[in-house]
């Protein structure tokens, strides 16, 4: 009988019912512990430990303070009281007792997790970042202190560094779902789309209405051309949230893909009704609608298109769009360039991907390039061709940097711009005298009304006419040298006309 045992046995069994999940059981033995001795700070401690665990925690916090008041240098004591003002929202009390617990005792794993936690919780990420790492410098078997590690390097974007803390976790429990969850989100951020994919698989096999990683998920589906299954996804988002506005405006973006205009019109504009600040989704309302007062694409637009876009950037214009205008351009330069005429600094323009360097290489001492995509530009410092690369929008790069470049190459950049005459003074400006400039852009031919100068087309890009192109070219101070037609690429095997220009820079 309990009844019967010494009062060491009785608490030791005591705490062992608590620890099961009985706390009834163990608060009736602590409490005829201290009908025994009332003074028992173990048997207050415990019974208060027992109020916490049914939730009771203003009781708690009475016989936990009971305790501490007999006791006042136990500091696991103290880190529960913590525990408990912090389940009541008393903050400031729990802040107090989690460090006086740490004043008294030093390292203290629970303790520095229970404070890390809290002070992330508060939005204090440095300082929660510091306890959390004594927490796993201690004890690193704390799996509670990886995970909440993980969550603070998460926030400051220290995303290796999550990942790390967050796989410890899956390592000691495999099971982990906020892991899972987690590990497969930064996973994603980090293009690591083949691991991310497994991660995220797992988790939504165990939380399969969780939106969060319906979308990641959907987001890799799209940036590796997987339409189908993408749109599956954002359709599934939407049954769930019939107001995501994300999903709406991605789903748009696959069905676009997928050739399905008049529906990708449609979710453009429920978009763009649940956020009118969303300037892309305008855009193509704009470019699907053909709105002839679309003047340029948003620099939200551009960028997001080539984020999505750019690690299967290469294949898809390559092999689907048959693209020619690298080529083209090397072709169209190689006359006006010699040995005695190498450019000192080129200039790509839009860089995206890097596909224009090879043919520039050759013909450039330093070859620096531009994009406002910072996946395209990660991808193109892959190719190690650049001797410097920047990720800018390229309104803003170019006036910082005048008389600079010797060559600059604009491989369908312009089509991103309806009105050409800021972007071509710009051009003239960061040119050193009498050196050239060789562009593409997808021709007008067929302009609704006479001398219409630009049209945005369903793509959301704009076709200009070559009346318009050489007015603004000889206003900005260009002198012509090479206009022709061209097929720039092919959609949908039909051929995308283009107009392929070299011009020099002279005074204006």
């Amino acid at each position: 009988m309990v009844e019967k045992l010494p009062l060491s046995e009785l608490l030791s069994t005591a705490f062992m019912v608590q620890q099961s999940g009985k706390p009834i059981k163990a608060s009736n033995l602590f409490r005829k512990m201290l009908k025994i001795d009332p003074q028992n700070v173990d048997a207050l401690h415990g019974l208060g430990l027992c109020y916490a665990q049914r939730q009771q925690y203003d009781k708690a916090i009475k016989w936990i303070r009971k305790a501490i008041k007999i006791a006042p240098n136990v500091a696991g004591f103290h880190n529960n009281l913590g525990n408990a003002y912090k389940k009541i929202g008393q903050i400031d009390l729990a802040l107090q007792h989690y460090r006086e617990a740490l004043r008294l005792k030093t390292p203290y794993p629970d303790a520095h997790n229970n404070l890390g936690a809290l002070l992330f919780k508060m939005g204090k990420i440095k300082e929660a970042t510091q306890e959390l790492e004594r927490a796993v410098q201690s004890d690193p078997e704390k799996i509670n202190a990886h995970y909440n590690l993980a969550s603070c390097y998460a926030k400051q974007d220290r995303f290796q560094d999550a990942l790390t803390h967050y796989l410890i976790v899956l390592k000691k429990r495999s099971d982990h779902l906020g892991a899972l969850h987690n590990a497969g989100i930064l996973l994603t951020e980090l293009k690591r789309y083949d691991e991310a994919k497994g991660f995220l698989s797992q988790a939504i096999s165990r939380d399969p209405d969780n939106i969060d990683l319906l979308f990641h998920l959907a987001i890799i589906h799209s940036a590796e051309a997987d339409y189908y299954n993408a749109k599956i996804l954002y359709e599934r988002i939407l049954e769930l949230n019939p107001n995501h506005a994300f999903a709406f405006h991605n789903l748009a973006t696959v069905l676009l893909h997928l050739n399905q205009r008049a529906l990708a019109l449609d979710y453009f504009k429920k978009a763009y009704h649940l956020q009118p600040e969303n300037l892309t989704a305008k855009h193509m309302i704009d470019a699907i609608s053909e709105n002839p007062e679309a003047k340029q694409s948003p620099p939200a637009f551009i960028q997001a298109l080539f984020d999505q876009y750019a690690y299967n950037y290469n294949d898809h214009v390559k092999t689907q769009l048959k693209y020619q205008v690298p080529s083209l351009i090397r072709e169209a330069l190689t006359p006006f360039i010699s040995q005695e005429t190498l450019p000192e600094k080129t200039l790509d323009l839009g860089c995206g991907t890097g596909l224009m360097a090879p043919f520039l290489l050759d013909i450039s001492l330093r070859l620096i390039g531009v994009d406002i995509s910072e996946n395209m530009t990660e991808v193109a410092k892959r190719l190690g061709a650049y001797y410097k690369l920047y990720h800018d929008d390229i309104m803003h790069f170019l006036p910082k940097h005048p008389n600079e470049y010797d060559l600059i190459v604009a491989a369908d950049v312009f089509c991103y711009f309806g009105e050409l005459k800021e972007v071509f003074r710009y051009c003239h400006q960061s040119l050193t005298d009498n050196n050239l400039m060789v562009f593409t852009v997808e021709y007008l031919s067929n302009p609704a009304k006479k001398n219409q100068p630009y049209r945005l087309q369903t793509s959301g890009r704009f076709a200009h006419s070559q009346l318009y192109i050489e007015k603004e070219l000889n206003e900005a101070g260009f002198k012509l040298e090479v206009s022709k037609q061209v097929i720039i690429r092919y959609q949908e095997d039909i051929p995308v006309e283009g107009l392929l220009y070299i011009v020099r820079k002279g005074l204006i």
